[in-house]
């Protein structure tokens, strides 16, 4: 279900036109990272490790979020440790009892360089 609407959102023109080219390297790390993320008041918000493109990831929750809103993210990385990242709701609808949509990640030049060396990383282990 969460996949068809999606697909839906994605077919109306579910891109930011602001968002910077999409980075295959990095698409794919993050892509791989299980998110958790607390908002503002530390309130639970549980991301899902699906992304939409390089700096986008898709997300489902059960509280009510706001386009505009400011989460940070905590993601765990095996063996590489914790990383924060920040991201921006950039869409979201209401799906029964869900709300669904897209966060924009806002990567600083180190955060994103971080990223690339974990990417490459892991690169060289599976080669």
């Amino acid at each position: 279900m969460f996949k068809t609407i999606l697909g839906r959102f994605l077919k109306r023109g579910g891109t930011h036109p602001a968002a910077p080219a999409p980075d295959p390297g990095l698409y794919r790390l993050v892509w791989s990272l299980a998110l958790f993320a607390s908002g503002p008041e530390g309130e639970p918000f549980v991301m899902l490790s699906q992304a939409l493109g390089a700096e986008r990831l898709a997300f489902r929750c059960f509280r009510p979020v706001a386009v505009g809103q400011r989460y940070r993210l905590d993601a765990e990385l095996s063996p590489e440790g914790q990383l924060q990242l920040h991201g921006v709701v950039r869409s979201v609808f209401k799906s029964g009892s869900s709300y669904q949509g897209e966060l924009l990640l806002e990567l600083d030049p180190a955060t994103r360089q971080r990223l690339l060396e974990i990417l490459a990383s892991r690169s060289e282990k599976t080669a």
